[in-house]
């Protein structure tokens, strides 16, 4: 007999196949994008664009990853929301590490070129967006687990927010990074 929660998950298949190969193509452009410009990696000028590269590659693995985790066969709700609170606190950790990396980046060099850097506080709006991003999953996993009608609403809210921060995050890496 099939559980109102399978019915409910039932009815987003389509939807999750649709996401999961947006964010597995964009992913795969990011790749591209990346491959094309090996050089921007290697210039110390731009050091702080392999983070924002690995930032947005979290932004469209995180989709993937919660498509293909919707998209398996579940009984109970418990087997979607243990995924997502994991996603949710390695995504929190690595846009952590990342913000870390740039405050790092911006101390180096001169000392009059140390402390808070202009534009600064982009990297930190960035930083923070994709953090609460994968702080939203957590929410969408007790929401899940409560039974909430609208959790899968709220899950495509935060999948869209993170596929979103990635193609903005990408197009400010490709187009800000400098390098030729």
């Amino acid at each position: 007999m099939e559980t109102a929660f399978q019915a409910e998950l039932d009815q987003w298949e389509a939807y999750f196949g649709f996401v999961g190969t947006g964010a597995v193509t964009l992913a795969a452009l990011l790749f591209v994008a990346v491959s094309l410009r090996l050089n921007i990696f290697r210039d110390e000028n731009v050091a702080d664009v392999k983070d924002f590269a690995r930032l947005t590659l979290f932004c469209f693995l995180a989709p993937m990853v919660i498509s293909g985790v919707a998209l398996m066969p579940h009984e109970q709700p418990l087997a979607v929301a243990i995924p997502l609170f994991v996603l949710s606190v390695v995504g929190v950790a690595a846009s952590m590490l990342i913000a870390r990396e740039w405050v790092k980046l911006s101390q180096a060099g001169p000392i009059e070129n140390r402390g808070f850097q202009p534009g600064q506080w982009k990297a930190w709006v960035y930083g923070g967006i994709v953090a609460l991003a994968y702080l939203a999953l957590s929410v969408a996993a007790v929401m899940l687990l409560a039974g909430a009608g609208i959790a899968f609403v709220f899950l495509a809210a935060v999948e869209g927010w993170l596929l979103l921060a990635g193609t903005v995050n990408a197009w400010i890496m490709l187009t800000n990074a400098g390098g030729t």
